[in-house]
Formats: C-alpha cells, sequence, structure tokens
C-alpha cells in the first residue's frame, strides 16, 4: 500500500490530456491507491523537471512559474483505511465552504462519492470515519478537519477500501468499472 503522501504530483501527456478530470482521477486513483487524505496535481506542461534547475539559479522565476498556473490542483482525496460490508458506512464529511454553504456527505463502503469544489475555492471538512476507518487522525474512528483547496475534479472520496477488490466474473467487473466511471463524472 502507498504511504501516507500529502501531494501527488503526476504529469504526461495520458494524464494531463484526458477527456476529463474525473477520469484522470480515477486513472490515479486505482493506479496508486492513495490513502487517508491527499491532494492530487497535475503538472499541466511538464514544468516540473525544469523548475528544479530554475530554482537553484532563479528562485523566484520558479515560484513565479508556479504561482502562474504551471501546476493545477485536479482532486483532493479522502480515502479510508478499513474493511466493512459493502453499502455500510465508512465515513461522513461535513463541506463547509468560504460562502458559508455546508455539504453533508455520507460515503458507503465500495463507492466514490465526487463533490464540486471548484479551482481557486477553498473549503473546511470535518472528517467523521466510522470505527472501523482510518483516514490519517490517529487511528481508527479519529474525527478531525483539513482546510483543502479546489480542483478541477473537485473533492473524491474514496471508500472503495484498499487493495481494490473487483469481482472476478467479467460482466459484473464490467459494470463495476463502468459505475466508477459514471460516479466521478466520465
Amino acid at each position: 500500500m502507498l504511504p501516507l503522501c500529502d501531494t501527488i504530483l503526476v504529469s504526461g501527456n495520458v494524464l494531463t490530456r484526458a477527456p476529463w478530470p474525473g477520469q484522470t482521477a480515477l486513472i490515479l486513483l486505482d493506479a496508486l491507491e492513495p490513502v487517508g487524505i491527499t491532494t492530487m496535481v497535475l503538472d499541466m506542461y511538464g514544468v516540473s523537471s525544469v523548475l528544479g534547475s530554475v530554482a537553484a539559479i532563479k528562485p523566484l522565476a520558479a515560484v513565479g512559474a508556479l504561482d502562474n498556473g504551471a501546476l493545477v490542483n485536479l482532486a483532493t482525496v479522502i480515502a479510508p483505511i478499513g474493511r466493512a460490508r459493502r453499502g455500510d458506512v465508512a465515513l461522513r464529511v461535513r463541506v463547509t465552504y468560504d460562502d458559508g454553504g455546508t455539504l453533508e456527505i455520507e460515503s458507503h463502503y465500495g463507492e466514490i462519492d465526487m463533490v464540486s469544489l471548484l479551482p481557486g475555492r477553498e473549503a473546511e471538512l470535518e472528517i467523521r470515519p466510522t470505527r472501523r476507518f482510518d483516514v490519517g487522525f490517529g487511528g481508527p474512528g479519529k474525527k478531525g478537519k483539513r482546510r483543502v483547496s479546489g480542483g478541477l475534479a473537485g473533492l473524491s472520496v474514496d471508500a472503495r477500501g484498499r487493495p481494490l477488490r473487483l469481482p472476478r466474473d467479467a460482466g459484473r467487473r464490467q459494470m463495476q468499472l463502468r459505475r466508477w466511471l459514471w460516479d466521478v463524472g466520465s
């Protein structure tokens, strides 16, 4: 399993040029299976390999490139660790937007929930996992708060479990994969 990561930086045309941001998010979620709370960032123009060299010579130029959109937030992901029966509540999330609006999410084991949080917007998340699940606040059932920034795909609550388990039957597996694509907006 991937260790807890605060930020995952990705680049490459397959990821940065996918038809929908949700599709890129799902590719990364399936491939990397991040756990806890992670921000996925896209290197849209392939500049990350150059910025290290630029920073050694002109640090402010590197910072300027970052501030001007060289890296773009794709999504913030909440991926609890734990097991339950399919459909059981894994965690509850209260999203408090900067404009004062709130949204309550009840995420069930085996599902992905996508929440709109546009780029440039911020929100406060209050995350309350059930007693079987851990999101990185110190153990199963421990709740906490986190301030997050919006991204192209918004906020993703991935309660499918780790490692991902797919049905053995090809037809059921295909239906499950299509449902996850639908859930992320593809």
